[in-house]
């Protein structure tokens, strides 16, 4: 472009203007510097059709910079909240299984002491079994025939008598009993 403009500037004759401008009429020479004037002009015209096509197009890129700028800083915002939200439920499931992770040691906790309170409680039954069963045959033998005499069973046998005592005899070994009792 600034080639073209300086072949514009230029005359396009060779001669040199200082010896073409002192031979020749005034006239001439003022259509000479009138015809110079009209290409400088034409060429200033030029530069500035140039100038002003070329800051359209600076001008629609600096709108195109500026609107991707913007949408970059919407996604940069939008971002920054997924970050955000992200970094919230992040430490919510952290929260969450902490707790969990507590409740969980409680409750194993609870079953051990639970376990061992049964086991204790598991104990303490054989424990009173072993003891009712001591005491059933140490006071059964005794007890019988008074329990006899009391309830007037002079028809009923002797071994029958363990049937009308419940608390001294458990189930079980009554059922038994009583069903050999019935088979003979």
């Amino acid at each position: 472009m600034e080639s073209q403009q300086i072949t514009l500037i230029q005359p396009k004759r060779a001669i040199p203007h200082t010896l073409v401008l002192e031979h020749v009429s005034p006239a001439t020479r003022l259509l000479e510097k009138r015809r110079q004037m009209f290409e400088v002009q034409e060429a200033l015209e030029q530069q500035k059709i140039e100038f002003n096509r070329k800051e359209e197009v600076f001008k629609r890129r600096e709108e195109g910079l500026k609107k991707k700028d913007l949408e970059l800083q919407e996604s940069l915002i939008r971002f920054s909240k997924f970050l955000q939200e992200n970094d919230a439920k992040r430490m919510h499931a952290l929260k969450k299984a902490m707790d969990e992770r507590k409740t969980r040691e409680e409750k194993e906790r609870e079953i051990e002491q639970l376990g061992v309170a049964m086991e204790e409680l598991t104990t303490q039954r054989q424990q009173v079994q072993q003891l009712l069963q001591r005491n059933i045959r140490s006071a059964v033998p005794s007890c019988l025939p008074r329990l006899y005499r009391s309830c007037k069973l002079k028809h009923a046998r002797a071994d029958d008598m363990w049937l009308l005592s419940p608390v001294l005899v458990p189930m079980s070994v009554r059922h038994n009993s009583h069903l050999q009792h019935l088979d003979t």
